[in-house]
């Protein structure tokens, strides 16, 4: 890793002009660029391994005496820092800068990280979950902002889809890792592992991008100076609410990451509660999603070229109905690994076309914000889905008590 230090120590030249140059030819510019694309999607494959946390995380609170449905508050916390914090990284990531967003992000989340493992910090895992949930979406904005900008126009939804690939990537990884080290050792030693993996990952690529940053931020032309102007968040909100499909766009993406945040929150309670399974095999449960997510993610790409993205979002969603009715049925662990494939399929297909569908729709100069809003749009069904879906298990617990 610490090689690509070198490599890009010479991407001072403008960024810009190669990537109207991928506009002009329907490529990636290879080089330079393409060995800032890999970092940007290698970073993204940590940020993933961080989010391979959520594997234990619900039974870590329910080792410490933690009720499902306070666990539905934790996550609901966690969530609303998502929510309300990813458009904010995404305007200011269009200000400051993507170096200073994505490895601010990664040093931060481990700071906090860290404190889960402290027994100092047992009374305020209201306040840790959630600064853990404002700062673990702030590399996402300008990651995909980066990516964005280096890709072809017409394989947008493909390079989205192996952004989308390399955090689940990630979180394969991590969730079988954690959860691993959890059972075999302690959840205090996964934490511990989390946060330093993520500190290293976040002064390397401080060092990296920001020897790239100047390139990337400097105007090519005229017309690259007026779209690097500030733009205030108001006039951002209003330049992105003015495109015709957004409304659609920001349902969609509700509903799907209210599916995808099914899997994260309470599948894990149910796999160990009512199915019995061990704190290892809830995180091979978790790591079967994020990695048929990431064989499948480049797939919506496919589709988008050969159909439209529409169709694959319609496609997707389709697979994420049949999913739900299959949890709704699942008794054993066998029925469980059917739904959560058909789940990540479905969700595959979706997210990478919906977000290739709003890069594609506004304007370059509110990128950022862009990405950002519909970021925290996407948050507002992983943010939804703890209460309700909580508050769904717990009825139905009480409600099999009751005819006992």
């Amino acid at each position: 890793m610490l090689n690509c230090i070198s490599t890009h120590s010479a991407l001072r030249r403008n960024v810009r002009a190669p990537i109207r140059n991928v506009s002009q030819h329907g490529g990636l510019h290879m080089g330079k660029n393409g060995q800032l694309l890999s970092f940007a999607y290698l970073i993204v494959f940590f940020l993933g391994v961080m989010f391979g946390l959520e594997s234990i995380v619900p039974l870590f609170f329910a080792s410490v005496g933690v009720s499902v449905f306070e666990w539905g508050i934790l996550a609901f916390v966690s969530m609303l820092g998502m929510l309300f914090f990813e458009m904010i990284w995404g305007m200011l990531s269009d200000r400051f800068g993507k170096p200073t967003l994505i490895a601010g992000g990664l040093l931060v989340s481990a700071t906090v990280i860290t404190a889960y493992a402290l027994p100092f910090f047992l009374p305020l895992f209201l306040v840790l979950q959630a600064l853990r949930g404002v700062f673990s979406v702030m590399s996402a904005p300008p990651t995909r902002m980066l990516v964005s900008e280096l890709s072809s126009p017409t394989k947008l939804a493909f390079a989205l889809g192996l952004w989308f690939s390399a955090t689940r990537l990630g979180a394969t990884v991590g969730s079988v890792f954690f959860s691993y080290l959890a059972q075999e050792v302690s959840y205090a030693l996964a934490f511990i592992s989390c946060s330093a993996l993520l500190f290293i990952v976040g002064f390397v690529a401080l060092i990296v991008l920001r020897r790239a940053e100047p390139s990337v931020r400097e105007p090519a032309d005229s017309d690259a100076k007026m779209e690097s102007e500030e733009i205030p968040a108001g006039q951002t909100l209003k330049e992105i609410l003015k495109v015709n499909s957004i409304y659609i766009i920001f349902f969609c993406a509700v509903i799907g990451f209210l599916q995808m945040s099914l899997i994260r929150t309470i599948v894990p309670i149910f796999a160990s509660e009512i199915l019995g399974a061990s704190t290892f095999v809830v995180g091979l449960n978790q790591a079967e999603f994020t990695g048929l997510c990431v064989l499948f993610f480049p797939l919506s790409g496919i589709f988008a070229a050969k159909f439209s993205k529409r169709a694959t979002i319609a496609i997707g969603f389709t697979f994420l109905l049949f999913s739900a009715v299959a949890f709704s049925l699942t008794t054993d662990l066998f029925q469980l690994s059917i739904s959560t494939l058909l789940s990540s399929f479905g969700f595959s297909l979706v997210a990478p076309s919906l977000l290739a569908l709003l890069v594609n729709s506004v304007p370059r100069r509110v990128l950022g914000g862009s990405i950002g809003i519909y970021g925290s749009v996407e948050n507002l069904g992983i943010t939804l889905a703890p209460l309700l879906f909580c508050l769904l298990y717990t009825s139905d617990a009480a409600d099999e008590e009751d005819s006992v």
